[in-house]
């Protein structure tokens, strides 16, 4: 639990997420502040300064800062990073490569998802974070998506709003492929079996004794 006094800082490139970050932590019975920027922000910090720093789903976006948060962290304190397991969600990835391939007759290489999360992944967080820090813990999460003709629009919709992540660089992939190439996969697979299961595992590594420079 945190201290009763315990200040929060949230910070996000989206400011759509401060009403939630805001309202989480006044039901929580804390005050908080909410910043709208980067992780250049942690430069404004003085050092030594939290007790605890979260970063959840985000490292992969900009693991070299982590010598940032280890300077802003107190020599006691904690820092736990939620991460994917590799490969990711990899039943989805191979079809969508499958179609991918199909649709402009030829091999198409590593997705941009493929290649952001291993900036920051279950395979190599260890390994990273233990330059960082003097203490580390790892936890695995087993998970999985089970899409059923109920919930395959939610698959669709969610391929739609990341549909970057999903286009190789050099292609153009528009809402129109997903919403008829992958969902027609989909259904005709759902016609053969009950469910289909997509992996989605996760990695929390729980950091403690930030090695810093005395």
């Amino acid at each position: 639990r945190l201290h009763p006094e315990a200040k929060l800082v949230g910070v996000d490139l989206w400011e759509g997420c401060a009403k939630y970050f805001i309202q989480a932590c006044r039901e929580s019975g804390y005050s908080c502040e909410f910043v709208p920027s980067s992780m250049e922000l942690c430069k404004r910090f003085p050092d030594k300064n939290f007790d605890l720093v979260l970063c959840t789903y985000a490292l992969y976006f900009f693991s070299d800062a982590l010598p940032e948060i280890v300077r802003i962290l107190r020599p006691e304190g904690f820092f736990i990073a939620t991460t994917h397991n590799v490969p990711h969600m990899p039943e989805l990835v191979n079809i969508v490569k499958k179609l991918l391939e199909k649709r402009q007759g030829a091999p198409v290489g590593a997705l941009p998802l493929e290649i952001l999360f291993n900036e920051f992944s279950s395979a190599n967080g260890l390994q990273m974070l233990s330059s960082c820090f003097r203490v580390i813990n790892e936890k695995k999460y087993v998970n999985s998506l089970k899409i059923t003709p109920d919930s395959l629009p939610a698959l669709l919709n969610y391929l739609c709003f990341k549909r970057t992540k999903f286009t190789p660089r050099g292609m153009k992939v528009d809402e129109q492929f997903i919403r008829s190439d992958v969902a027609d996969y989909f259904r005709e697979l759902l016609t053969k079996q009950d469910s289909v299961t997509i992996e989605k595992n996760d990695t929390v590594f729980i950091c403690r004794y930030p090695k810093q420079n005395d």
